[in-house]
């Protein structure tokens, strides 16, 4: 049976941090669609969700985190990530950067307060994609959340009815930037930003 939780409320982050912790899976608002979530260190986890959404496992998860100061823990930030992230971010706005590894992450830090709220709980980062199946339309709302997955997940946390729009999904190599999808925030924005 899937629980339909409603913020602000200490119990129901706790809950969905239990859940989280143990290898489950949640939906949760963000600023711009809603989300599944789960435990980005916990690869059994990761594979349910791939299984759920029927994502290919070449497309990787964007992590979460409550705050920008988790960032370097993850990624490489040189000057040019810096001005975004402190232009921008909280915000709708995807950083795809040079990890640790040799590899790229993809790391959001929304604005939601709900959001924000439960990655505060959590003391583990969240992996999180788009909530519904691969390749369909965005979820606006936990109901239509729910009309997708119902009892597939045993929490959604509702923050109401959001306006749907994604984020804006940007690439920093170097100095140089690449949008890769247009969401709110615009190419323009982020080049004044980078030339001050």
């Amino acid at each position: 049976m899937t629980t339909l939780i409603l913020p602000p409320s200490d119990t129901p982050f706790g809950t969905a941090r239990d859940i989280l912790a143990n290898g489950g899976i949640i939906a949760v608002p963000t600023e711009t669609v809603y989300g599944l979530a789960v435990n980005a260190d916990n690869p059994t986890a990761k594979s349910a969700l791939y299984a759920l959404k029927g994502r290919g496992f070449d497309k990787p998860f964007t992590i979460h985190l409550a705050s920008t100061d988790k960032i370097p823990d993850l990624a490489i930030v040189n000057d040019t990530a810096q001005v975004i992230i402190t232009k921008f971010l909280p915000g709708a706005l995807t950083l795809i950067l040079p990890d640790k590894q040799g590899g790229t992450v993809g790391i959001r830090v929304p604005y939601s307060p709900i959001f924000a709220a439960l990655a505060a709980h959590c003391p583990f980062p969240l992996a999180v994609t788009s909530a519904n199946l691969s390749g369909q339309p965005d979820t606006k709302s936990a109901t239509d959340v729910y009309n997708i997955f119902n009892t597939r997940i045993p929490v959604i946390i509702d923050g109401g009815a959001l306006h749907g729009t994604p984020s804006t999904i940007v690439r920093i190599d170097g100095d140089n930037i690449s949008v890769l999808r247009q969401g709110i925030v615009t190419e323009a924005e982020l080049r004044a930003a980078i030339h001050g």
